[in-house]
């Protein structure tokens, strides 16, 4: 016996309502969640001339290889920077090679589909403390402290400021200036059983507007 199976016939109307409601859906099914930083502590880095090292949690740590340790800072530049519409970040990479180095980087993270990845990394000067990030007019400004020679652990006085432009076409960072001011003593205060705490209103430069501060 053959089994019979009617089908409903809908009404127009409601036929143009679920095609208007699915074609309304389609965008917001495309979209990607936007970068956040804990995705910029959560990718992979390439360190020039040294390897490429997978980060979880901001952290990387091996005994074998040229690199012994990375550090992505807590905080990220975030932004548009290759007019894609999407979101991407900067951070401040921090490098402990296998000769004891400790070496800043400035990483450059872009949004690839929803995925985070590092597309420029770049050496930073040498024997440094990065204090803030700043973007305008499409230029990375990084705000540093240089350890001079005879500077105590605690409290480089050297004072420098690195620009960077990016290449928005192919997503590279590209060092513009770098300048260095006369030594300056930071006002340090010490309190017992604290860490050591820099006072920000006596350096040598002031944050930015909308500069974020590195911490690691």
């Amino acid at each position: 016996m053959t089994t019979m199976i009617k089908l409903a016939v809908l009404p127009q109307s409601i036929l143009l309502g679920i095609s208007l409601l699915l074609n309304n859906s389609l965008p917001l099914l495309a979209q990607s969640t936007p970068l956040s930083v804990d995705n910029l502590r959560n990718t992979v880095y390439n360190i020039p001339n040294r390897g490429s090292v997978i980060v979880s949690d901001g952290i990387f740590q091996s005994n074998e290889g040229q690199i012994l340790g990375v550090q992505v800072s807590r905080e990220a530049l975030m932004g548009d920077y290759n007019n894609d519409q999407r979101t991407d970040g900067i951070v401040v990479l921090r490098v402990i090679t296998r000769e004891q180095q400790q070496l800043h980087y400035l990483a450059l993270v872009i949004d690839n589909n929803g995925t985070a990845t590092n597309t420029d990394t770049v050496l930073l000067a040498d024997r440094v403390v990065v204090d803030n990030l700043s973007a305008k007019d499409g230029m990375i400004t990084v705000n540093m402290r240089r350890f001079l020679p005879r500077d105590p652990s605690c409290c480089p006085s050297g004072v420098i400021t690195q620009q960077f432009a990016i290449n928005s076409s192919i997503n590279q960072l590209t060092l513009l200036s770098t300048n260095e001011s006369q030594p300056t003593t930071p006002n340090v205060q010490v309190i017992p059983g604290s860490p050591l705490r820099i006072n920000n209103s006596n350096l040598p430069f002031q944050p930015p507007a909308g500069a974020i501060q590195i911490r690691f």
